[in-house]
C-alpha cells in the first residue's frame, strides 16, 4: 500500500510540476509571450528606423540637387553670403535640425528562479499529496478493523 501512495503521490508532484513549467517556466507559455512581445517591439523599431533612414536618404538627395536647400543648410550653420545682412534677436534660439536615431529596447532579462521555485513547489505538493494520502487511508483502515 505504502508503493502505491508513493506512485501516486510522485505522479502527482511530477504532473504538477509539468504543468507550472509548461505555463510559467523559463521556457514556458509565459515566457514566450513575452519574447514574441519583444520581438514585434524589435520589428516595430526596425520599421520606425527605416523611416528615418529615407528620410535622411532623401534629405541627402535634395542636399545634392537643390541649390536653395544647400543655402538653407548653410544658414542654419551659421555660414552667410557677403551681400546678406544678419540680424540677431536675444533670447533666441534658431531650430536646430535634431534627428531621432531610433529607441532603446532592453529585453528584460528572465528570472532564473522561477523554474526553481516551481520545482521546490512540486516536491511540497508530493510530500503533502503522500502525507494527506497516508492520514487518509490510516483513518479508514481504522474504520474498516472495527
Amino acid at each position: 500500500m505504502r508503493v502505491i501512495r508513493l506512485i501516486v503521490a510522485l505522479y502527482a508532484g511530477f504532473l504538477f510540476s509539468g504543468s507550472m513549467l509548461f505555463f510559467w517556466g523559463h521556457s514556458g507559455i509565459y515566457s514566450y509571450n513575452k519574447l514574441v512581445n519583444y520581438r514585434n517591439s524589435l520589428e516595430a523599431n526596425i520599421r520606425y528606423l527605416e523611416q528615418i533612414n529615407q528620410q535622411l536618404l532623401n534629405d541627402i538627395d535634395a542636399l545634392g540637387s537643390n541649390p536653395e536647400i544647400i543655402t538653407l543648410q548653410a544658414r542654419e550653420l551659421g555660414f552667410f553670403k557677403d551681400d546678406e545682412h544678419v540680424i540677431r534677436i536675444e533670447n533666441y534660439s534658431a531650430r536646430g535640425n535634431i534627428h531621432q536615431v531610433g529607441r532603446l529596447i532592453y529585453k528584460a532579462e528572465g528570472r532564473a528562479t522561477g523554474d526553481i521555485l516551481i520545482k521546490i513547489s512540486a516536491l511540497f505538493l508530493l510530500l503533502f499529496f503522500y502525507l494527506f494520502s497516508h492520514i487518509v487511508l490510516k483513518e479508514n483502515a481504522g474504520k474498516y478493523r472495527r
